[in-house]
């Protein structure tokens, strides 16, 4: 099994890795992970995002009609 990292360090990662001017291969090597990692964490990060801003406008979407 590999190494597990905290989520803490998961998410400075992938904020790092997409505000960053270095590259993701450069972030990855400061940070001492594998690219490919760094890609899955950032690949996951992007669909939580995505379902998390569904959830939301679904929510305000019922509010704007009433609860319904």
């Amino acid at each position: 099994m590999g190494r597990v990292y905290k989520a803490e360090f998961r998410h400075e990662a992938v904020r790092l890795a997409l505000s960053s001017s270095l590259s993701r291969e450069r972030i990855a090597q400061d940070l001492g992970i594998g690219s490919s990692t760094l890609k899955t964490w950032i690949r996951d990060a992007q669909k939580l995002d995505t379902v998390v801003a569904d959830t939301t406008d679904h929510t305000a979407l019922s509010r704007e009609n009433g609860g319904r």
